[in-house]
Formats: C-alpha cells, structure tokens, sequence
C-alpha cells in the first residue's frame, strides 16, 4: 500500500477520496519533439492571392511579405491575426492547418486545394495564385537542420525573417525537389514559403534530409 493510502487509512478516510483526488491533479506532458529535439509548430496557410504570371515566375511579391521582417528568432510572430484582401478582394486571413502530428517536420504532402480556403463563387480560385505557409520551429540550441521538400509550382523560402532559396518551375509535388540548410537559433525561430500555381493542382510537402 502506498505511503498515503495508509496516512489515510490511519485517519480512517476512504481509499476512494484519495482516487479521486489523484485524478484531478494535473498531468504535465511531455513536449513533442523530433530525434534532434526540434519542437516543429502547426502549419498555418494565407491565400489564395491574385498571381498574374501564374507558375512562370514566384515573384512579384505580394502584401504578406512585408510582414516577414518582423520574424526574428527568439521572438513570436504576432501578425497572425492580420488580415489581407486576396483574390476578388476576398477577406484573408492565417488559418491553422490540423494534422496528426504537428510537432514532426513531415507531415505528409499538404493539398492546397483542401486546405487553402477557396473564394465564394469563383469557380478556378486556384489559377494564377499564390498562397503562404508559416510554422514556428523551436530548437533546443543553436543548430543546423536538414530538409528537403517539394511545391506545385514554385516556392520561396524565408528563415528568421530573411529570403533563403526563391525557384522557379512548373512541376508537381516531389519531396526531393529542393534540399535546404537551417540555421536556427535557441528557442523561436520562423519559417515560410511562399508557393505558386498556374493551374490544376497545387501543393508542398517538407521532411528531414535523408541519403536515399
């Protein structure tokens, strides 16, 4: 019997009240991470926007960007609740994406088409687009972390705030399109792309760098 049991015993209170009492004591759980101890945040997805050139180019920039110099590590983005207007003026705002298992760097390939919200009665919202995600990576120290990931079309991608790799291309989602180093310092840091699309589907997919 454990110790409390029989202080409780002695005093001639029931077992019952000490389950109880037990069970309304709050569990603290341990933090998600990955194998390097990398927390990897929720995704979130801003769009679609009105891109002309469609998949022929990830330029010109548009609004969000600007906001992106704010990202400094160690320090919370708090322009998520900031609001744009995108195609047809539409209303748009950062939207969290739920997945199995946020804190992972992969969670599967990400369908813009089912999770970019789509504008009321405008029937192709996803030709000439761009659209944004954003998460947040909390490292336990500084250090370096490979990924790979793919886009349908093209993709830019922003560290801390500061524009790391821009691609042009038509081309489905393949995990193994582009490989990238990151620097990320102790606690927050911030991560964006920014993906384009002519037309049909379109999407992204992020994993670890793996030698295959």
């Amino acid at each position: 019997m454990q110790p409390s049991l029989l202080l409780l015993a002695a005093l001639g209170l029931p077992f019952t009240a000490v389950a109880a009492a037990s069970a309304q004591e709050p569990l603290i759980e341990a933090p998600k991470v990955d194998e390097q101890g990398i927390a990897w945040g929720q995704w979130w997805v801003l769009g679609p926007f009105e891109h002309e050139v469609g998949a022929r180019s990830v330029v010109p920039d548009h609004k969000p960007e600007k906001e992106f110099k704010k990202m400094k590590a160690g320090r919370a983005f708090d322009s998520l609740d900031q609001d744009y207007r995108g195609k047809e003026k539409s209303k748009l705002f950062w939207t969290q994406i739920g997945t199995a298992q946020p804190h992972l760097a992969d969670v599967g390939k990400l369908d813009f088409l089912a999770v970019v919200p789509p504008v009321p009665e405008l029937k192709n919202w996803n030709e000439n687009a761009v659209a944004y995600l954003y998460r947040e990576v909390i490292a336990p120290r500084e250090m370096m972390a490979e990924i790979m990931f793919g886009s349908d079309d093209g993709v830019r991608c922003w560290v801390n705030g500061k524009l790391k790799l821009s691609r042009n291309a038509a081309r489905g989602v393949s995990v193994r399109d582009e490989k990238m180093r990151l620097r990320l310092e102790e606690g927050i840091n911030h991560l964006v792309f920014k993906i384009n699309n002519g037309g049909g589907s379109w999407g992204f997919q992020m994993a670890p760098y793996s030698h295959i």
